[in-house]
């Protein structure tokens, strides 16, 4: 299922930030839909079981008026013989993590109205009150990680959410902030 919006007279500085709201407003979405626990990959892939399910991008688009198009991709009824044949080892869907078969539309609704909500609040509160919540959904925080950026690989450990919706990783002894546009994030067993 392929889902996009766009959001009218978004600050530039905002639009970093919004695939963490995305992903955390689709997570809920499709934990009350599905009924399994779907987590977030820093910063805005969602995994169940260790597979990813859901990816979301969010761009921003400048001219007259600042916008920001968000897509989300949800993977809704692959086996998991799908994913094999295609070479997808981490690759998943509601219907093969899961066990649900959801209707493209209904889940449409709700996504939209879970995006709705944690939308209004990020626009009124700001990202510092989603991070309770999506650090609670996070597959990525406490773990060990591989960070490649600006043109090297570093091991360290995901510490935390920085308020700007950086992931926090402690390599060598010292905490790096990294921003999402700058680096690739990969669990070293797996897709997490």
């Amino acid at each position: 299922m392929a889902l996009s919006f766009v959001l009218k007279g978004i600050e530039l500085r905002q639009v970093a930030a919004l695939p963490l709201c995305v992903g955390l407003a689709v997570s809920e979405a499709l934990e009350e839909a599905a009924g399994c626990r779907a987590e977030i990959k820093w910063p805005n892939d969602l995994v169940v079981g260790g597979k990813k399910v859901c990816g979301i991008l969010c761009e921003g688009v400048v001219g007259e008026e600042t916008a920001a198009v968000c897509g989300i991709g949800i993977n809704l009824t692959q086996t998991a013989e799908d994913f094999a044949r295609r070479q997808l080892p981490h690759g998943g869907s509601l219907l093969s993590e899961c066990g649900v078969r959801l209707a493209p539309r209904e889940l449409a609704v709700q996504v939209l109205a879970h995006c709705d909500r944690r939308i209004e609040q990020f626009f009124a509160r700001g990202l510092p009150s989603l991070l309770p919540a999506y650090r609670a959904r996070s597959a990525t925080l406490d773990r060990t990680v591989r960070v490649l950026w600006e043109g090297r690989e570093a091991v360290g450990w995901a510490v935390d959410v920085g308020e700007d919706g950086s992931l926090l990783v402690e390599i060598d002894g010292r905490v790096v902030p990294v921003c999402s546009g700058e680096a690739s994030v990969r669990g070293l067993y797996g897709y997490r």
